[in-house]
């Protein structure tokens, strides 16, 4: 069986919320698990566009959204690929 699962959310930096995209995969897989994540999160506002413009609150804003996020939303998607793995002997890990 297979599946494409296109989430949305908003709000990535909130790591409370995670639980509830994993919820939602496995709902969705109907347990199954995923064997690919492709995971794209990004802003860019004029408060980064000039060195003039830049503040410490934007920096850290992109860098949260940017870098962080995706990095910790990769890494509930190597939990849910995780059953894959076990299911099917797959000894590849992110």
């Amino acid at each position: 069986m297979h599946f494409l699962i296109i989430c949305h959310f908003p709000e990535v930096t909130d790591a409370s919320k995670y639980d509830a995209i994993v919820a939602e995969v496995d709902k969705i897989t109907e347990s199954t698990g995923l064997n690919l994540l492709i995971n794209n999160a990004g802003i860019l506002d004029e408060s980064t566009l000039s060195l003039e413009s830049t503040t410490k609150e934007s920096l850290r804003k992109h860098f949260d959204v940017n870098t962080i996020a995706p990095l910790l939303i990769t890494k509930v998607g190597n939990m849910i690929m995780h059953y894959v793995r076990i299911t099917y002997g797959c000894r590849s890990e992110v």
